[in-house]
């Protein structure tokens, strides 16, 4: 043991959510984006993309990366003509990938249909969970196994077109339905701002209990935030994590959308630190209180 030092696949701390912001080779229009990044090899297993672009609808496949395989990828993808399907981006820095992740829905993974890569985990599936990024995957094994304990995504059987295509159409209904039901803008941030100015108060309130409930009440995500509220202090990148999710990043949402509202910069910092600081606070209150329906009256209260 004192010759072997394990060290565990991880993400670099780059990769973090990050604030939707135009970017030219991604359009900022309806079409529900899933997004691939990196070798575009044979043991990728690629090939499934066009067969089922063909059979989808309002979907676009955004593909950043290069490898062996990209002329052979290109190829099928002109010969089933799902050219208006997919949009093909040059190799990037790695430090760019959270930009192009921001402006999709979700993040694909696939492995070609080897028993080999049911012991494999993509690197990419690391950097895409730390991004926040939802996942679909056409995979097995330890992929499948990861993804579906972190409750991160929805996989369906390596080649398998079909089970592919059903999981992106319930991934997308699952995408509306949550939009729908709050009745919540979507978009960039410029976009948010100017519909939040039309929306009622009440409404924002009512999203924020949400967002309050998925970090308290779901298992994975309450772990998670407990998990970064501890790690913070030991790990840079935790530490970040943290910030993005449950402290700067939420605040600084927030006072951009007040900003679009109040048209007063210095009053909007005021008013989200106002809005947010006691939900902040609520956190640490929820987890100690023995009556947690309580915690979430005060939060309604609010």
């Amino acid at each position: 043991k004192n010759k072997v030092s394990y060290w565990p696949q991880y993400a670099e701390e780059f990769y973090c959510p990050v604030e939707k912001k135009y970017t030219p080779e991604i359009p900022d229009d309806e079409m529900f984006k899933i997004i691939f990044t990196g070798n575009i090899g044979q043991a990728q297993g690629l090939e499934i993309l066009p067969k089922a672009a063909q059979k989808l609808e309002n979907v676009k496949f955004v593909i950043v990366g290069d490898g062996r395989n990209k002329e052979n990828f290109l190829a099928e993808i002109n010969r089933l003509d799902v050219q208006d399907k997919f949009i093909m981006i040059d190799r990037q820095p790695q430090e760019k990938i959270p930009e192009f992740l921001a402006c999709c829905d979700a993040a694909f993974v696939s492995f070609m249909d080897n028993e080999l890569f049911t012991k494999t985990i993509p690197a990419k599936l690391q950097s895409y969970m730390a991004c926040g990024m939802p996942i679909i995957a056409s995979a097995s094994g330890e992929t499948k196994r990861v993804v579906e304990e972190a409750e991160c995504g929805l996989c369906s059987e390596i080649g398998d077109v079909d089970g592919l295509c059903q999981i992106i159409e319930k991934m997308k209904e699952l995408d509306i339905e949550r939009a729908k039901q709050y009745e919540m803008p979507e978009g960039d941030l410029e976009k948010v701002t100017a519909e939040y100015k039309e929306m009622a108060f009440d409404k924002i309130k009512q999203f924020t209990k949400v967002q309050f409930l998925h970090w308290t009440e779901e298992e994975f995500s309450s772990c998670f935030r407990k998990m970064l509220t501890l790690e913070q202090y030991r790990e840079p990148q935790m530490a970040q994590l943290y910030q993005n999710y449950l402290a700067s990043g939420p605040l600084t949402y927030m006072e951009a959308l007040f900003s679009g509202m109040l048209g007063d910069a210095g009053k909007a910092r005021q008013t989200a630190l106002d809005f947010y600081g006691p939900i902040f606070l609520l956190y640490s209150i929820y987890d100690g209180a023995e009556d947690k329906s309580h915690v979430i009256k005060l939060l309604e209260e609010h």
